[in-house]
């Protein structure tokens, strides 16, 4: 079920839009997790609203704010607090980051809205700190930070990287200021309708009805964006409050308002004595009453962190309060833009009953920077030193509002000219002079004999009225040392300079050198199919041998199933497939998703590493199919009633991937490619007699034995594209294969290639797949610093052709898919679930190595979330260990796991333990005939080190095994790890 499915309707403003939860991405190297204390936090991050606005800032206000008041009085007002930068973007990526923006490549000005992401892929936000610690992070508003890696953005492609990549489970809200084109509602990564019509603008007039000509998405009205944004943001509240064993909330809502235009609804028209934009700063209390309402509505109110805030000041002019007598920026100096106190110091509410006492004020010297270590010390965990590097936490004057020791050492602000300010204290150097912004100034240069700069003891001169710049020649010099200092040194908060943490067994993996990760998942390939597991195989393998001598070959690995789906599961969510629905099999055609909403998933952790993620083949993992008559899928008439024409939901979009492209499942309906969310064409015909699989819808002309290729070749593209486009960021390529699964349908080219029938040709096909991943790897120069991982899901059945008969292979052709194992794929034994596994990764495996630990693919996640340096929180991987000791050789006192769960195609457990081998049942629990006999144990006990083909049973023999392996079992079930 979703988290969030809310309707549009005329009068509730709310459109249908889904967040995708996915759990929580993890923490950077560095980051120690402490016992915490997790409220809900909610940041209303109000558009040029200046100080003066509120009447708890301003008494004389000409508009009432009776909620921000009442938030104020429940909460703690500061009174020195300000923006990172006196405009937009670059507040809000210093909020989000921590990190001054003009350390990015914005030094002046902001983004328009068809502007690449600003914010570093791979930088730690505040939504990637807090879904580290558990939480729900969603973001509702205006973004303005940028979107996608090209400019101008393509609107038609799904807009990523953006905030689903920074640690946002979902976004809803426009690219930019309401002022910007292109003017459309974006869900997630994509605008919820086409640009289709084309705006003249409104042109500057009094009433502020400004924005600029372009591109409008069809529906789209500018009167709208503020009611629907402020009903969307109540909806997650109420959405959130409603889940059961819910997780704490980060929601997000930068608003739209008071920026122009300025277009209040009916209701608040003549709600202020300041005109329209009054009138609109009136509605902007509106919603931040309704938000405060709806968290105590919830009951939410007791353990919620309320911030209220603005990115700068308000764009109000001296001749604006000369026709209106109020003073949006209250007794500061300028506005909007400008390096004086009227661009940046704004109002900064906080409310938190039980932790902030109510009705105080305090006179600390604060950031909106300052709110990433504020979180980080909240949740109880420390930031690293390449995050948050302008970030001080003010939780001491949260609790504390008394407290007098500065918390900060000093307050870096910028103009949107680029001109600098520091403030230490009562001091306020400018690097320069005039605003800096938009209030008009002559002196641009200095006049001759005049300052080359501005300083202001703000104590004496709060109106920045007198330059004693050539007063204080000492006070100049030192404010421009520790600017410099700042700047040079790419951080201002002090660090801890320690090196990164190392476990006790693991070197540390470099940040900076994150590897890009290819997964490669043949589907039942048996041990005994590469030559490099059994030299006797009927089939040459010879790009899978050579991978296996660059690398690392594991002996002793398992899926965690002995069939497809569950071992899907496990691999990306680190979790035993048997703690699900999915008790026994697989899924059939047409279920829904397998995977929960708000799983972490080990795309979404690494994408919260910073990585593109990409899926590209079988899915096998379910959908949420849409219906044209809302009712579930008729699976008696073939899903007769899906509608095809619309998004598929709840697939590998929706569990962290970027982007999509396969087949789902070869031998399901319907049969058609796949692309993100939807299928490329309609299946309007049926399925041919002569194919392999359930009967169904197919896409006219479909072939089965072109999904290989086409797989192959978009990986190739993939890595191809990545290199040209992306060089430096990092990308996870998942490569679930359709081969050799039935339909064994091998391209003409690799017919009679094995001496093992059409099923060994298929698995040659495999072993020229991986051949051109890893030529595209080598041909772009990525090689060197890719983890490269080969397995399979499971067993090889043995088949001859895609007639169902197992084992036949061996029979016909003499070559032993398992090799020295006993079983097929879907047993209980070996020959089921034991697997190849074979990783490169120059320079930290040693190539040609071997690995004779039991292992599981169930560890995938928690290796790959050490490698990138994430912690996983609780609740997440439950049953993933890390296997990087095992990659790079470190010593290990103990196996890596003391107790292994397996599970046969029917729901069989199989426990190991050392060499021991437990199977809670007397038959194959799969595919392999097999009838006990009549006084047989009523289960099986292997030694594997004395007895690999699993002929000799000794369940009897053992019962004090039997029964603690039985107990390890039930320990297993009962609990994670």
């Amino acid at each position: 079920m979703h988290w969030l499915d809310s309707r549009f309707t005329k009068n509730s403003w709310v459109s249908t839009w889904v967040f995708t939860l996915l759990g929580s991405a993890l923490l950077p190297g560095g980051m120690e997790a402490a016992e915490p204390q997790r409220p809900n936090i909610i940041v209303i991050l109000a558009d040029d609203l200046g100080y003066g606005d509120p009447r708890c800032y301003n008494p004389e206000s000409k508009v009432p704010t009776p909620n921000i008041d009442r938030l104020a009085s429940e909460g703690i007002r500061f009174t020195d607090a300000h923006t990172p930068s006196a405009v937009c973007t670059p507040t809000r990526y210093g909020l989000l980051t921590g990190r001054y923006c003009w350390r990015s490549r914005l030094k002046r000005g902001v983004l328009d809205g068809y502007s690449p992401l600003l914010i570093e892929p791979q930088r730690m936000t505040v939504a990637s700190l807090l879904k580290a610690n558990g939480y729900r992070t969603a973001c509702v508003g205006k973004w303005h930070l940028g979107l996608g890696d090209i400019e101008p953005t393509d609107f038609g492609k799904p807009l990523a990287p953006g905030p689903n990549d920074l640690g946002f489970d979902g976004f809803y809200g426009i690219p930019a200021s309401l002022d910007m084109p292109p003017y459309a509602w974006i869900n997630d990564q994509r605008i919820t309708a086409a640009l289709v019509a084309r705006t003249a603008g409104s042109p500057h007039n009094k009433a502020g009805r400004f924005w600029r000509p372009g591109k409008l998405a069809a529906g789209f009205r500018h009167e709208d964006v503020l009611p629907q944004l402020t009903a969307k943001a109540v909806s997650v509240i109420e959405e959130t409050a409603k889940e059961a064993n819910r997780k704490p909330l980060f929601l997000y809502v930068p608003l739209t308002a008071p920026h122009t235009p300025w277009l209040p609804t009916d209701e608040f028209h003549d709600r202020s004595k300041a005109g329209p934009y009054g009138d609109f700063v009136a509605q902007v209390d509106a919603t931040v009453g309704a938000l405060a309402d709806a968290v105590k509505r919830s009951g939410m109110a007791d353990n919620t962190l309320l911030i209220f805030t603005s990115d700068n000041g308000a764009h109000w002019t001296p001749k604006q309060i000369e026709q209106t007598g109020h003073r949006a920026n209250g007794p500061w100096r300028g506005q909007k833009a400008d390096i004086w106190e009227g661009g940046h110091r704004v109002p900064l509410i906080a409310r938190w009953p039980g932790e902030i006492p109510a009705g105080t004020t305090s006179s600390q010297t604060v950031c909106l920077t300052d709110l990433l270590a504020t979180c980080a010390e909240i949740v109880g965990s420390k930031l690293p030193d390449n995050a948050g590097e302008d970030s001080v936490s003010i939780l001491p004057a949260l609790r504390n509002p008394a407290v007098d020791k500065p918390l900060r050492e000093a307050v870096v602000m910028h103009s949107i000219d680029g001109m600098f300010a520091i403030r230490q204290g009562d001091w306020k150097l400018i690097l320069g002079v005039g605003s800096g912004g938009f209030t008009p100034n002559p002196d641009k240069k200095p006049l001759a004999g005049a300052p080359p700069g501005q300083l202001y003891n703000l104590a004496k001169d709060p109106g920045e009225t007198t330059n004693v710049y050539g007063e204080h020649p000492n006070e100049v010099e030192r404010l421009t040392a520790l600017l410099t200092k700042y700047q040079q040194s790419g951080q201002s908060r002090p660090l801890s300079n320690a090196p990164q943490p190392k476990s006790a067994s693991t070197p540390a993996v470099s940040r900076s050198a994150h590897p890009n990760i290819v997964l490669i998942l043949a589907d039942d390939l048996g041990y005994g199919d590469l030559q490099c597991y059994c030299p006797e195989s009927k089939i040459p393998t010879p790009r899978l041998d050579a991978l296996a001598g660059e690398g690392m070959r594991f002996t002793d690995a398992h899926s965690p199933s002995a069939v497809c789906s569950p071992t899907r599961y496990g691999i990306l969510t680190g979790r035993y497939a048997w703690r699900t629905r999915l008790k026994r099999w697989v899924l059939s055609p047409w279920d829904p998703p397998l995977i929960e909403a708000g799983r972490l998933t080990l795309p979404e952790m690494l994408r919260g590493a910073g990585y593109r993620t990409a899926c590209i083949g079988k899915w096998h993992l379910g959908w949420q199919w849409p219906t044209k008559d809302g009712k579930p899928v008729d699976k008696k008439n073939l899903g007769a009633n899906v509608d095809f024409s619309k998004p598929i939901g709840e697939g590998p979009i929706a569990r962290g991937f970027d982007e999509y492209f396969g087949d789902d499942v070869p031998n399901f309906p319907p049969f058609i490619f796949f692309e993100n969310d939807r299928t490329l064409g309609l299946p309007t015909a049926r399925k041919l007699k002569s194919m392999h699989g359930h009967d169904g819808p197919m896409l006219p002309g479909f072939k089965q034995e072109d999904v290989m290729p086409a797989i192959t070749k978009r990986a190739v593209a993939f890595v191809d594209r990545q290199a040209k486009e992306s060089p430096k960021r990092p990308f996870f390529l998942y490569v679930p294969l359709t081969a050799p699964h039935t339909p064994i349908v091998p391209a003409a080219e690799f017919r009679g290639r094995s001496k093992a029938g059409l099923e060994g040709d298929y698995t040659v096909q495999v072993d020229d797949t991986v051949g051109q991943i890893v030529d595209a790897l080598k041909r772009n120069g990525q090689a060197d610093n890719t983890l490269l991982i080969f397995t399979s899901d499971n067993g090889s059945p043995g088949y001859l052709t895609n007639e169902h008969q197992p084992g036949a292979i061996l029979e016909k052709h003499g070559h032993r898919p398992s090799g020295p194992l006993r079983g097929l794929k879907a047993d209980a034994w070996e020959g089921g679930h034991r697997v190849p596994l074979i990783v490169r990764w120059p320079g930290m495996v040693k190539p040609g190595a071997k690995c004779d630990e039991t292992t599981c693919l169930i560890d995938l996640m928690a290796t790959l979330g050490e490698v990138v340096e994430k912690k996983l929180p609780e609740g997440a991987a439950e049953d993933s260990l890390s296997m990087l000791p095992l990659l790079t050789g470190a010593k290990h006192d103990k196996p890596l796991h003391e107790t292994t769960i397996l599970h046969s195609g029917d729901g069989t457990f199989i426990v190991r333990q050392g060499a021991w081998k437990l199977i809670l049942g007397r038959g194959s629990g799969g595919f392999s005939k097999f009838q006990p006999a009549k006084d047989a144990p009523a289960g099986q006990l292997y030694k594997l080190d004395a007895d690999l083909a699993e002929k000799n049973n000794l369940y009897n023999q053992h019962p004090e095994i039997v029964q603690r392996l039985t107990q390890e079992l039930e320990k297993v079930k009962g609990g994670p790890k």
